[in-house]
């Protein structure tokens, strides 16, 4: 609440009167808080990535030593 009013005061200092500052001030707060959660959730999603390809890549190295095992198949042709 100190900071709502805070941010008020300072739109009052600016000229605008009581409503329209405090309108521009929830506006505010409104906007830093979608920042920051946009921030958050791109962060989440950076991490869940992460998570992901560090759960595959052990799975991939054991996919590519079990093809290793095998022999090649070579093919002939008298085309």
């Amino acid at each position: 609440m100190n900071n709502i009013n805070n941010i008020t005061n300072y739109f009052l200092s600016k000229g605008f009167n009581w409503q329209e500052a405090h309108m521009k001030a929830l506006q505010l707060i409104e906007l830093k808080v979608s920042k920051q959660a946009a921030a958050l959730s791109y962060l989440d999603a950076y991490l869940a990535g992460g998570l992901v390809f560090l759960i595959a890549l052990p799975l991939l190295l054991l996919v590519l030593k079990r093809n290793k095992k095998t022999a090649p198949v070579v093919v002939l042709s008298d085309h």
